[in-house]
C-alpha cells in the first residue's frame, strides 16, 4: 500500500460532527480503479474548491470528503480520486481492493483512476447527565442541596438529594432553616445559590419568597453526617 505523502505524519484524523457523535478516519492505502468503479457512488466533488496555493496540503479535501461521507450515510470507508472526487459504496469493505493496489496516489489523494482509501469510525459520545437548581450545577451521582417547598418561612428546610438522570432524587431533610431566620424580618427570599431564605427588606413580590433555588450549605454547618 502506498502511504499518504503530506498526511503521512498522522495516524488518525478526527472530525467532531456534533456533540453526540465523533467521526474519525485513518488511511488504508492507494488502490486502482477503472470505469467499472470499485466504489460506485461519487457522493461529493471537491475539485472546483481545491486551493492549489496550499499544495501539497490536501487536508481540506480529505476532511470534506470524510464529513460528506458521514452526512450522505457512508459510515465505513471513503476514497478520494482525481485529486478531489469523493467516492464510497454500501459494500465498500468488500469492493475497495477489487482492482488491487496502485502507486498512482500522492499526498493522501488518488490521481487518475486511483482511489486513496480511508477507513471511518463513528463513535457515539456519552452524554453526561447533569442536574441544575438555580444556577448550581451537579453531575450525575453528586449530592445536591435543595430547598423544600414552603408557604410559611418557618417551615423552610434544606433537603439533601442525589443527582440521578438529570433530576433530584432520594431527597431527605438535611436541616431546618428556622434557627437561621431573623424573627424581626418581614420578608424572606431565596437568592440564587441559596438553600435557606434570606431576609430582604426590599423584596419585590411575595412570589420571590417562595422561589425554589438551591445552594450547598456552608461547610461550617455539620448538621448531618
Amino acid at each position: 500500500m502506498v502511504k499518504p505523502g503530506f498526511l503521512g505524519q498522522y495516524d488518525k484524523y478526527v472530525i467532531l460532527c456534533s456533540t453526540s457523535v465523533t467521526v474519525s478516519y485513518e488511511p488504508v492505502g492507494c488502490f486502482a480503479d477503472t470505469n467499472r468503479r470499485a466504489l460506485r457512488n461519487e457522493y461529493y466533488n471537491y475539485r472546483r474548491k481545491i486551493n492549489w496555493n496550499v499544495y501539497p496540503d490536501f487536508s481540506a479535501v480529505i476532511n470534506n470528503c470524510a464529513r460528506q461521507a458521514y452526512l450522505n450515510g457512508f459510515r465505513t470507508m471513503f476514497a478520494v480520486q482525481f485529486w478531489g472526487e469523493c467516492w464510497s459504496d454500501g459494500s465498500a469493505f468488500t469492493r475497495f481492493m477489487k482492482y488491487g493496489p496502485s502507486s498512482n496516489c500522492a499526498h493522501g489523494v488518488g490521481k487518475h483512476w486511483a482511489n486513496y482509501v480511508y477507513h471511518m469510525m463513528v463513535t457515539q459520545n456519552s452524554v453526561v447527565q447533569q442536574c441544575t437548581s438555580n444556577g448550581e450545577v451537579y453531575n450525575e451521582g453528586d449530592t445536591m442541596y435543595v430547598p423544600n417547598e414552603w408557604l410559611d418561612v418557618k417551615d423552610a428546610a434544606c433537603q439533601k438529594c442525589e443527582c440521578n438522570s438529570g433530576k433530584a432524587s432520594s431527597c431527605s431533610i438535611g436541616y431546618h432553616c428556622d434557627a437561621l431566620l431573623d424573627g424581626a424580618c418581614e420578608k424572606y427570599v431565596l437568592k440564587p445559590k441559596q438553600c435557606c431564605p434570606t431576609c430582604v427588606s426590599d423584596a419585590k413580590s411575595s412570589k420571590e419568597a417562595i422561589a425554589l433555588p438551591a445552594e450547598k450549605p456552608p461547610p461550617t454547618w455539620p448538621l448531618w453526617p
